[in-house]
């Protein structure tokens, strides 16, 4: 009688470690396909944002083009086109030491 208890038990703990490694086997392949997912949508926007950025730093170098065409254009003959004139006997205010320091 014992023999056969001892079968039945036996017969029960493989079902069980059966049941568990197949539950074991589908959750290490759902998190396999859920994890590989994730990376390939990451890389996916990641190449997505390296475009952005490259567009984004050509449109930065097309600006600072067109500020320094823009700067080029101010020069003494501009000025002086404007009517603006040299000054002659300019005197310059200057600080000798910090009021703060006596």
């Amino acid at each position: 009688m014992t023999r056969i208890i001892e079968k039945v038990e036996k017969e029960e703990a493989r079902r069980k470690l059966f049941g568990l490694l197949i539950f074991s086997a589908i959750l290490m392949i759902s998190l396999y396909m859920y994890f590989m997912s994730v990376t390939v949508i990451k890389t996916v926007e990641r190449k997505e944002n390296i475009m952005i950025i490259q567009g984004l730093n050509s449109d930065n170098q097309a600006l600072e083009e067109s500020y320094f065409s823009i700067l080029n254009k101010f020069n003494k003959d501009y000025a002086y086109s404007l009517g603006f004139v040299d000054q002659k006997n300019t005197d310059f205010v200057f600080k000798s030491g910090s009021v703060a320091k006596r």
